[in-house]
C-alpha cells in the first residue's frame, strides 16, 4: 500500500470520527459561516411545551417560574410562535392570559404532538434491540 494513502486513510479516520463526536459543533459552525439560521425554523417542541404550560397556568409569570426561565424569555417564545403562524395566540391581561381561537387550536393540537413525542420515545427506549445488531 502506498504511504501517501495509508497517511491519508488514517487521517480520514479521524477525521470521520471526529465529526461523530462533534457533530453538533460542526453543525452550529456551518450555521454560523453560511449565515444558517436555526432558530428560524419551523414551530419546535421547546416553544409548544411552553405555549401548553402558559395556557394550563394562565399566567406567563407563574408558567416561567415553573419551567426556570425568565419571563421576557418566555414571552420572546411566544411571540416567536406567534409570528411562525401569523395568529396571535393569547389574549394578555392583568389577570393573565387566556388562548384566542387560534390558541385553542394550537393548544389542541400541541397537546396531541406532545403526547405522542412521550409516547414514542417510550416505545424506542423499551425496544430490547441492541445497538450493534
Amino acid at each position: 500500500m502506498n504511504y501517501r494513502f495509508y497517511l491519508f486513510y488514517l487521517w480520514l479516520i479521524k477525521a470521520v470520527s471526529l465529526f461523530l463526536r462533534h457533530r453538533n459543533i460542526i453543525w452550529r459552525a456551518f450555521c454560523y459561516l453560511f449565515r444558517v439560521t436555526t432558530q428560524e425554523a419551523d414551530m419546535n417542541l421547546r416553544r409548544l411545551k411552553y405555549f401548553v404550560k402558559i395556557v394550563d397556568i394562565g399566567s406567563l409569570t407563574q408558567a416561567a417560574e415553573l419551567l426556570h426561565i425568565a419571563q421576557p424569555a418566555l414571552s420572546q417564545q411566544v411571540a416567536t410562535l406567534e409570528g411562525e403562524l401569523e395568529k396571535q395566540l393569547l389574549i394578555r391581561s392583568r389577570r393573565g392570559v387566556t388562548p384566542t381561537e387560534a390558541g385553542r387550536i394550537l393548544y389542541s393540537h400541541a397537546q396531541t404532538i406532545l403526547s405522542q413525542c412521550e409516547q414514542a420515545k417510550d416505545a424506542v427506549s423499551g425496544a430490547r434491540q441492541s445497538m450493534s445488531a
